[in-house]
């Protein structure tokens, strides 16, 4: 995986493509009924082939009908 840390700017069409991914990943999660409680930059890493992975290193992803989200 690449991280973007120390990158100055990214032009506007890589910014709506990024920005574009992270709608879609948090789309599908709610598709799936999870709920993500952590999403930070750190937490969005850029694979090589450009496409962004949301990660979860504790656990902030849970079912909706989790207890713990109640």
């Amino acid at each position: 995986m690449l991280t973007i840390t120390g990158v100055s700017a990214c032009s506007e069409q890589q910014s709506r493509f990024y920005a574009t991914q992270v709608a879609l990943g948090l789309e599908y999660m709610q598709y799936m009924e999870l709920v993500y409680r952590d999403l930070k930059p750190e937490n969005i890493l850029i694979n090589v082939n450009g496409y962004l992975k949301v990660i979860s290193l504790f656990g902030c992803c849970f079912p909706r009908n989790d207890p713990v989200i109640q």
